[in-house]
């Protein structure tokens, strides 16, 4: 398969403060697979669930055309967390089954194995979500005999806690062919409150980085060079849930399709738009949505000057 998609799967109830509840959210890197969707129906999902994954994925793997090829089945069940907001935005998480935590987070871990078996000579790009110190890190060249295609890794907040792990993060980036965070998770890795100053750190290290900046837009920052994209606006925001794995993913595909670097975060907040429409990554992606989606990035290429590929 082209792009492949490797992390965990999560389902959400979602309590507003409001009290309104949402139930039976998908979460977790669904939102990635969304996010390419919008540009390349050719995907694999590798995840590891429970068995009871198709009572909720079911519907969204049959309209998007998603083969169950990735998804393997070690836990009881599949992840399922209460989000519970409070008048500021934030939440707390509660599990529905935290007695089977312990042994679920180390059982649904991905491995280089994982993904290798579903690399061809097809495959363009891997987005990879994963902590710092999973031992993926460490047989990276499982993958790489497989495929030479990029791998990206979306850097977890966790990474970021405390200083042993921002630096094991650092280590990992140099392994890795581009990265993704937001500004906010950038000032943490770096230790600023500028965001000048990340971007500054940014180019003095190995690999293209797509960088996050909230309802703003994104960057996209090489050694040589910065390039900003606006946000831009499809239809009416719901839940700007997994607007961060829907670019980051988009921003893979862009790369590996060798959009120019005005190109890149363009499509990645494209993606972002498309995603803020409803509760949960979009159910079906149709094809009048990808051609929105390239209308959207060629309009703003044209208003730029210059093409959309290098």
């Amino acid at each position: 398969m082209e792009y492949i998609v490797a992390g965990p799967t999560i389902v959400n109830d979602i309590i507003e403060y409001s009290g309104r509840t949402i139930r039976n959210v998908l979460g977790g890197s669904v939102y990635c697979v969304s996010g390419l969707l919008l540009w390349s129906p050719h995907i694999i999902y590798i995840s590891k669930v429970g068995p009871d994954f198709s009572d909720f994925y079911g519907d969204y793997m049959r309209n998007n055309g998603i083969s169950y090829e990735g998804i393997t089945y070690p836990l009881v069940h599949t992840h399922y967390s209460t989000l519970i907001y409070d008048q500021d935005g934030n939440y707390r998480e509660v599990s529905k089954y935290p007695h089977e935590d312990a042994a679920a987070y180390p059982a649904s871990r991905i491995r280089a194995a994982d993904i290798a078996r579903c690399c061809s000579s097809n495959t363009r790009g891997i987005y990879l979500e994963a902590n710092e110190d999973e031992v993926i890190w460490s047989e990276l060249s499982v993958i790489r005999a497989k495929t030479d295609a990029p791998i990206l890794w979306e850097i977890p907040a966790d990474s970021l806690s405390n200083s042993p792990r921002r630096a094991k993060t650092l280590d990992i980036i140099q392994s890795t062919d581009l990265f993704s965070l937001s500004v906010t998770e950038g000032k943490q890795l770096f230790e600023t409150q500028e965001e000048d100053h990340v971007i500054e750190k940014l180019q003095k290290l190995h690999g293209p980085c797509f960088l996050r900046a909230g309802a703003r837009g994104s960057y996209w920052v090489t050694q040589h060079s910065v390039d900003f994209a606006p946000s831009v606006t499809v239809g009416p925001a719901v839940d700007q849930t997994g607007c961060g794995n829907a670019s980051t993913a988009a921003s893979l595909f862009a790369f590996a399709e060798g959009y120019s670097q005005k190109a890149i975060p363009m499509a990645a907040n494209i993606s972002a738009a498309f995603n803020i429409l409803q509760y949960g990554p979009r159910m079906i992606i149709r094809e009048s949505d990808r051609n929105h989606a390239q209308q959207l990035l060629k309009n703003f290429i044209d208003k730029k000057g210059g093409c959309a590929h290098e």
